[in-house]
């Protein structure tokens, strides 16, 4: 079970300190490794909490501003994705690539090829 914030922890717009791109590569991660995605609630409205009872707020689905919406709209996406390449979850394989400062993920099975490609921005 793969997941990046909790009920447990301060939320993940707060972890990266209100990074978008930070948490737009955590959930593209996390809806294209291994495993079983858990999204806890709040997290695709782009919702922020440091610690118990502020990461338990209720989620506010009156918020659309932009980056609400822009979070919203690419967590709808890449549970598309998942949902309609299986290669993306659970089947097929996966190899890093390392190209001199980008890193590539190639997630492949006998019928599709994806890659994702990353750079040191998106990982510090």
């Amino acid at each position: 079970m793969l997941l990046l914030d909790s009920h447990d922890t301060p939320r993940l717009r707060t972890i990266v300190h209100n990074d978008k791109d930070k948490i737009k590569f955590a959930l593209l991660l996390l809806f294209t490794f291994y495993g079983t995605p858990s999204l806890y609630y709040g997290t695709e409205r782009y919702m922020e909490g440091a610690g118990d009872l502020d990461n338990r707020s209720p989620t506010n689905w009156n918020d659309h501003s932009p980056d609400v919406e822009d979070i919203y709209q690419i967590t709808k996406l890449l549970i598309q994705l998942r949902h309609d390449h299986h290669v993306l979850a659970n089947d097929g394989e996966l190899e890093w690539i390392d190209h001199n400062e980008l890193l590539i993920m190639h997630r492949y099975n006998d019928t599709e090829n994806h890659y994702t490609s990353l750079t040191a921005k998106n990982m510090i």
